[in-house]
Protein backbone atom coordinates (compact mmCIF):
# COMPACT_ATOMS: atom_id res chain seq x y z
CA UNK A 1 0.00 0.00 0.00
CA UNK A 2 1.45 3.62 -0.64
CA UNK A 3 2.78 5.57 2.20
CA UNK A 4 0.77 8.09 3.10
CA UNK A 5 3.26 10.44 2.72
CA UNK A 6 3.19 9.94 -1.10
CA UNK A 7 -0.33 10.31 -1.34
CA UNK A 8 -0.48 13.81 0.20
CA UNK A 9 2.45 14.36 -2.24
CA UNK A 10 0.80 13.71 -4.99
CA UNK A 11 -2.40 15.43 -4.35
CA UNK A 12 -0.82 19.01 -3.59
CA UNK A 13 1.20 18.48 -6.57
CA UNK A 14 -2.18 18.32 -8.09
CA UNK A 15 -3.61 20.75 -6.31
CA UNK A 16 -0.98 23.34 -7.10
CA UNK A 17 -1.76 22.89 -10.93
CA UNK A 18 -5.55 23.73 -10.07
CA UNK A 19 -4.44 26.62 -8.20
CA UNK A 20 -2.57 27.90 -11.07
CA UNK A 21 -5.89 27.40 -13.42
CA UNK A 22 -8.33 29.13 -10.48
CA UNK A 23 -7.36 32.38 -12.63
CA UNK A 24 -9.39 33.52 -15.50
CA UNK A 25 -6.83 35.50 -16.18
CA UNK A 26 -4.73 32.95 -16.60
CA UNK A 27 -7.01 30.77 -18.50
CA UNK A 28 -7.16 33.73 -20.66
CA UNK A 29 -3.33 33.74 -21.50
CA UNK A 30 -3.11 30.05 -21.86
CA UNK A 31 -5.54 30.52 -24.78
CA UNK A 32 -3.69 32.90 -26.09
CA UNK A 33 -0.50 31.04 -25.99
CA UNK A 34 -2.35 28.06 -27.22
CA UNK A 35 -2.13 29.83 -30.61
CA UNK A 36 1.56 30.96 -30.42
CA UNK A 37 4.48 31.77 -28.83
CA UNK A 38 4.50 35.60 -27.05
CA UNK A 39 6.77 37.85 -24.99
CA UNK A 40 5.05 39.05 -21.84
CA UNK A 41 4.55 42.65 -23.06
CA UNK A 42 2.92 41.08 -26.16
CA UNK A 43 0.71 38.96 -24.11
CA UNK A 44 -0.22 42.16 -22.00
CA UNK A 45 -1.45 44.20 -24.83
CA UNK A 46 -3.67 41.32 -26.25
CA UNK A 47 -5.43 40.79 -23.30
CA UNK A 48 -5.15 44.53 -22.14
CA UNK A 49 -2.82 43.85 -18.65
CA UNK A 50 -0.20 46.02 -17.33
CA UNK A 51 3.26 44.30 -17.89
CA UNK A 52 3.19 43.87 -14.15
CA UNK A 53 0.26 42.13 -14.07
CA UNK A 54 1.22 39.63 -17.18
CA UNK A 55 4.73 38.84 -15.77
CA UNK A 56 3.20 38.10 -11.86
CA UNK A 57 0.70 35.63 -13.80
CA UNK A 58 2.83 34.27 -16.43
CA UNK A 59 5.32 33.20 -13.46
CA UNK A 60 2.66 31.17 -11.46
CA UNK A 61 1.85 29.25 -14.41
CA UNK A 62 5.50 28.74 -14.96
CA UNK A 63 6.23 27.48 -11.02
CA UNK A 64 3.82 25.17 -11.87
CA UNK A 65 5.59 23.38 -15.10
CA UNK A 66 2.60 24.91 -17.64
CA UNK A 67 5.08 26.98 -19.47
CA UNK A 68 8.40 27.63 -20.93
CA UNK A 69 10.21 30.23 -21.20
CA UNK A 70 13.29 31.66 -23.44
CA UNK A 71 14.79 35.06 -23.67
CA UNK A 72 15.75 36.95 -26.77
CA UNK A 73 17.80 39.96 -25.19
CA UNK A 74 16.13 41.67 -22.57
CA UNK A 75 12.47 39.94 -23.71
CA UNK A 76 10.68 36.92 -22.22
CA UNK A 77 9.01 34.75 -24.31
CA UNK A 78 6.62 32.43 -23.15
CA UNK A 79 4.76 29.07 -24.97
CA UNK A 80 3.04 26.19 -23.53
CA UNK A 81 4.80 23.51 -21.92
CA UNK A 82 3.10 20.79 -23.97
CA UNK A 83 -0.21 19.64 -25.87
CA UNK A 84 -1.03 18.29 -22.57
CA UNK A 85 -1.87 22.25 -21.20
CA UNK A 86 -4.71 22.45 -23.78
CA UNK A 87 -5.98 18.92 -22.98
CA UNK A 88 -6.54 20.29 -19.87
CA UNK A 89 -7.85 23.32 -20.88
CA UNK A 90 -10.63 21.80 -22.98
CA UNK A 91 -11.27 18.76 -20.95
CA UNK A 92 -12.12 21.46 -17.88
CA UNK A 93 -14.35 23.76 -20.63
CA UNK A 94 -16.27 20.32 -21.65
CA UNK A 95 -16.84 19.41 -18.17
CA UNK A 96 -18.45 22.81 -17.76
CA UNK A 97 -20.50 22.68 -20.51
CA UNK A 98 -21.91 19.59 -19.00
CA UNK A 99 -21.81 20.14 -15.45
CA UNK A 100 -22.41 24.20 -15.14
CA UNK A 101 -25.70 25.41 -15.86
CA UNK A 102 -24.71 29.21 -16.65
CA UNK A 103 -21.53 27.79 -19.20
CA UNK A 104 -24.13 25.19 -20.55
CA UNK A 105 -26.89 28.28 -21.04
CA UNK A 106 -24.17 30.40 -22.57
CA UNK A 107 -23.01 27.42 -24.75
CA UNK A 108 -26.54 26.98 -25.85
CA UNK A 109 -27.40 30.73 -26.57
CA UNK A 110 -24.23 31.92 -28.26
CA UNK A 111 -22.90 28.56 -29.98
CA UNK A 112 -25.76 26.25 -30.40
CA UNK A 113 -24.87 22.50 -30.24
CA UNK A 114 -21.09 22.21 -30.32
CA UNK A 115 -19.63 19.12 -31.56
CA UNK A 116 -16.67 17.14 -31.62
CA UNK A 117 -14.31 16.70 -34.45
CA UNK A 118 -13.38 13.11 -35.68
CA UNK A 119 -9.78 12.72 -37.26
CA UNK A 120 -11.36 11.53 -40.61
CA UNK A 121 -13.95 14.97 -40.70
CA UNK A 122 -10.48 17.01 -40.04
CA UNK A 123 -8.46 15.35 -42.52
CA UNK A 124 -11.70 15.31 -44.97
CA UNK A 125 -12.14 18.67 -44.58
CA UNK A 126 -9.01 19.66 -44.93
CA UNK A 127 -8.83 17.57 -48.33
CA UNK A 128 -11.98 20.24 -49.68
CA UNK A 129 -10.29 22.77 -48.73
CA UNK A 130 -7.24 21.60 -50.41
CA UNK A 131 -9.14 20.94 -54.06
CA UNK A 132 -11.13 24.14 -53.83
CA UNK A 133 -14.41 22.84 -52.86
CA UNK A 134 -14.81 24.51 -49.58
CA UNK A 135 -13.79 27.55 -48.24
CA UNK A 136 -11.49 27.04 -44.98
CA UNK A 137 -11.87 30.15 -43.41
CA UNK A 138 -9.43 31.39 -40.31
CA UNK A 139 -10.77 34.35 -37.91
CA UNK A 140 -8.43 34.67 -35.68
CA UNK A 141 -5.59 37.40 -36.30
CA UNK A 142 -3.49 37.68 -39.57
CA UNK A 143 -0.34 36.99 -36.48
CA UNK A 144 -2.26 34.12 -35.21
CA UNK A 145 -3.20 33.01 -38.53
CA UNK A 146 0.94 33.15 -39.76
CA UNK A 147 2.43 31.41 -36.72
CA UNK A 148 -0.05 27.93 -37.37
CA UNK A 149 -3.15 27.42 -39.88
CA UNK A 150 -4.65 24.53 -41.07
CA UNK A 151 -3.71 23.39 -44.90
CA UNK A 152 -5.91 25.31 -47.18
CA UNK A 153 -7.35 27.77 -45.29
CA UNK A 154 -7.67 31.51 -45.70
CA UNK A 155 -7.13 34.41 -43.41
CA UNK A 156 -10.17 36.72 -42.55
CA UNK A 157 -10.09 38.18 -39.38
CA UNK A 158 -12.63 39.31 -37.45
CA UNK A 159 -12.23 42.31 -37.34
CA UNK A 160 -12.63 42.63 -40.89
CA UNK A 161 -15.73 41.08 -40.14
CA UNK A 162 -16.66 43.89 -38.36
CA UNK A 163 -15.84 46.91 -40.63
CA UNK A 164 -18.67 45.34 -42.82
CA UNK A 165 -16.62 46.05 -45.84
CA UNK A 166 -17.58 43.07 -48.01
CA UNK A 167 -14.92 44.05 -50.74
CA UNK A 168 -12.36 43.09 -48.00
CA UNK A 169 -13.40 39.60 -47.41
CA UNK A 170 -11.71 37.18 -49.99
CA UNK A 171 -14.76 34.55 -50.83
CA UNK A 172 -16.74 33.48 -53.21
CA UNK A 173 -20.45 32.97 -52.45
CA UNK A 174 -20.53 30.05 -54.68
CA UNK A 175 -18.57 27.86 -52.47
CA UNK A 176 -19.67 26.83 -48.47
CA UNK A 177 -17.82 28.33 -46.44
CA UNK A 178 -15.95 26.83 -43.11
CA UNK A 179 -15.53 29.36 -40.08
CA UNK A 180 -12.71 28.05 -36.91
CA UNK A 181 -11.74 30.10 -34.59
CA UNK A 182 -9.23 29.17 -31.38
CA UNK A 183 -11.05 26.05 -30.55
CA UNK A 184 -14.42 24.36 -29.63
CA UNK A 185 -16.10 27.29 -27.72
CA UNK A 186 -14.54 30.55 -29.19
CA UNK A 187 -17.71 33.14 -29.49
CA UNK A 188 -15.56 35.27 -32.09
CA UNK A 189 -16.35 32.07 -34.98
CA UNK A 190 -20.01 32.23 -33.67
CA UNK A 191 -19.93 35.96 -34.65
CA UNK A 192 -17.84 35.74 -37.71
CA UNK A 193 -20.43 33.02 -38.61
CA UNK A 194 -23.49 35.27 -38.05
CA UNK A 195 -21.71 38.26 -39.92
CA UNK A 196 -20.70 35.74 -43.04
CA UNK A 197 -24.71 34.65 -43.30
CA UNK A 198 -25.46 38.40 -43.24
CA UNK A 199 -23.22 38.74 -46.42
CA UNK A 200 -25.32 35.99 -48.46
CA UNK A 201 -22.61 33.58 -47.71
CA UNK A 202 -23.38 29.41 -46.63
CA UNK A 203 -21.26 29.12 -43.91
CA UNK A 204 -20.62 26.27 -40.76
CA UNK A 205 -18.67 26.46 -37.78
CA UNK A 206 -16.34 24.00 -37.38
CA UNK A 207 -16.09 23.90 -33.57
CA UNK A 208 -12.49 23.55 -33.83
CA UNK A 209 -9.24 25.42 -33.17
CA UNK A 210 -5.57 24.70 -34.86
CA UNK A 211 -4.19 22.74 -31.91
CA UNK A 212 -7.47 20.57 -31.65
CA UNK A 213 -7.42 19.56 -35.34
CA UNK A 214 -3.47 19.12 -34.92
CA UNK A 215 -4.22 16.46 -32.65
CA UNK A 216 -6.53 14.57 -34.94
CA UNK A 217 -3.29 14.13 -36.87
CA UNK A 218 -3.33 17.33 -39.27
CA UNK A 219 -0.05 18.97 -39.87
CA UNK A 220 -0.40 22.47 -39.57
CA UNK A 221 1.01 25.14 -41.91
CA UNK A 222 3.20 27.91 -40.93
CA UNK A 223 4.37 31.31 -42.68
CA UNK A 224 8.42 31.83 -43.20
CA UNK A 225 7.59 35.26 -41.66
CA UNK A 226 4.82 36.55 -39.52
CA UNK A 227 2.96 39.79 -40.37
CA UNK A 228 3.43 42.37 -38.19
CA UNK A 229 0.11 43.54 -35.88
Amino acid sequence: MPHPDVIAEKHRLVAEIAGALSNPVRLRILGALGQREQSVDQLADRLGLTGGNASAQLRVLARVHLLRDRREGRRVFYRLAGPEVLQILLAMQDAAAKLTPGFREMVRTHLGDPRVLSADEAEGLVARAQSGELQLVDVRSATDHAAAHLPGAVSVPLSVLQDRDESAVPLDRERPVVVYCRGRYCLAAAEAVGHLEAMGFHVTNLFAGVTEVASLGVDLVAEERAPVK
